[in-house]
């Protein structure tokens, strides 16, 4: 394994990898998912979300929405009770 040859641990090793392709479309989508949300009032969820984008010609699965609004640093889903 090539971080044995370098002798740097399996962490460190992956830690300097360019981020992949996955990665850098998924953060292009999260802006893309922010300009719809935001001038929502965080109203929209991940289905009305998908189908704004879709109407944008973005064509992208609700689920994949979803795991990235559960990601960290995006504001908390407002009270269902409120």
């Amino acid at each position: 394994m090539a971080c044995r040859l370098l002798e740097v641990s399996r962490a460190a090793f992956y830690a300097q990898l360019a981020p992949s392709a996955r990665q850098l479309s998924d953060a292009e989508l999260t802006d893309k998912i922010r300009a719809v949300h935001v001038p929502s009032r965080g109203t929209y969820g991940a289905p009305r979300i998908r189908r704004e984008l879709a109407s944008q010609g973005i064509h992208v699965a609700r689920k994949r929405v979803a795991r990235l609004m559960r990601s960290p640093g995006w504001p908390a889903a407002a009270d269902a009770g409120s």
